[in-house]
C-alpha cells in the first residue's frame, strides 16, 4: 500500500500513452496504492504492471481463476482472460494492469476475486444449487468449499482496507450505505466504438464479510460510481436486510 509513483495524466509508454480520466487527463502527482487506488488513478496501475512483469500479473491473475472455466453448477459459464506474458508487449502490459487492453472479465470472475478479499485470502467453490430432490430423496448435494487461495490473509486485508477508502472517500462513494461499513472498486471500461461498461464490485460489511456484489453496466457511457455502484447499494442494501 505505501508503493509510490509519480502519476501525470498522461504517462508515454513507447509510442502510445496511458491517460487518467479526465480532459485534459488529470495529474495526481506523487501517489501510493492506498491513494491510487481510492481515486482510480490509471497511470499509477499502469507503472504497477510494467514493474511486477507480464509473468507475475498473468501468475497472479490466473491463481484468481482467469483463462479458465469456473466450477460453477451452471451448463453455461464463460470464462474471463488476460493475454499470456508473452503476448503482450509494454503498451498491452501497462493497459491491461490499468485493467484496460484485451483483459475480459465476467461478474462472476469479478464476484470471485472479491469472495477472496472478503474472505482472508481464500474463494469458496461457486454454486447455484443447494441441492436435487425427488419427493423427499436428495438426489444431489451441492455443498460449500474451498475452490482456491490466490492471496495470504495479510494481503487481502490490506486490500479490503484500501476498499473500504475508495466508498468512504473515492470514487465509489454512492455506494455507501448508512449504518454499514462497505469496500468497494468503481471501473469504466473503454470499449472500441461504443459506449463505455460501467463496473463497481462491493463487498459488506467490510469488517466482517457476508455479501460480494458485482455489478456491470454495458454501453452504459457513464462511469463506475455515477452508474455501477448506486445499483451496488441497493443489492448490498437488499442483502443485508
Amino acid at each position: 500500500p505505501d508503493t509510490i509513483y509519480n502519476c501525470p495524466g498522461i504517462l508515454p509508454v513507447g509510442n502510445f500513452r496511458v491517460t487518467n480520466y479526465g480532459d485534459p487527463p488529470r495529474d495526481f502527482g506523487s501517489q501510493n496504492m492506498d491513494q491510487a487506488l481510492t481515486a482510480s488513478v490509471n497511470t499509477y496501475f499502469a507503472q504497477l504492471a510494467l514493474d511486477m512483469g507480464g509473468d507475475a500479473l498473468v501468475e497472479y491473475a490466473e491463481r484468481f481463476g482467469m483463462n479458465g472455466i469456473p466450477p460453477l453448477d451452471y451448463p453455461a459459464v464463460a470464462s474471463s482472460s488476460i493475454p499470456q506474458a508473452g503476448d503482450m508487449d509494454d503498451v498491452e502490459l501497462a493497459w491491461t494492469g490499468a485493467g484496460q487492453g484485451e483483459l475480459l472479465m465476467t461478474p462472476l470472475q469479478l464476484c470471485l476475486v472479491g469472495c477472496a478479499v472478503a474472505n482472508g485470502g481464500k474463494t469458496m467453490l461457486p454454486h447455484l444449487m443447494k441441492d436435487v430432490r425427488l419427493q423427499d430423496s436428495i438426489l444431489e448435494r451441492f455443498d460449500a468449499g474451498d475452490w482456491r487461495a490466490p492471496i495470504s490473509t495479510e494481503t487481502a486485508d490490506q486490500v479490503l482496507e484500501m476498499m473500504v477508502h475508495v466508498v468512504e472517500s473515492g470514487t465509489g462513494t454512492a455506494a455507501a450505505v448508512p449504518g454499514v461499513s462497505v469496500a468497494g472498486k468503481t471501473g469504466t471500461a473503454e470499449v472500441e466504438d461504443m459506449p463505455n461498461h460501467a463496473w463497481f464490485i462491493g463487498i459488506a460489511p467490510a469488517e466482517n464479510p457476508t455479501v460480494v456484489v458485482a455489478v456491470v453496466v454495458e454501453n452504459s457511457g457513464g462511469g463506475g460510481g455515477s452508474v455501477a455502484a448506486p445499483i451496488a447499494r441497493e443489492v448490498l442494501e437488499a442483502a443485508l436486510k
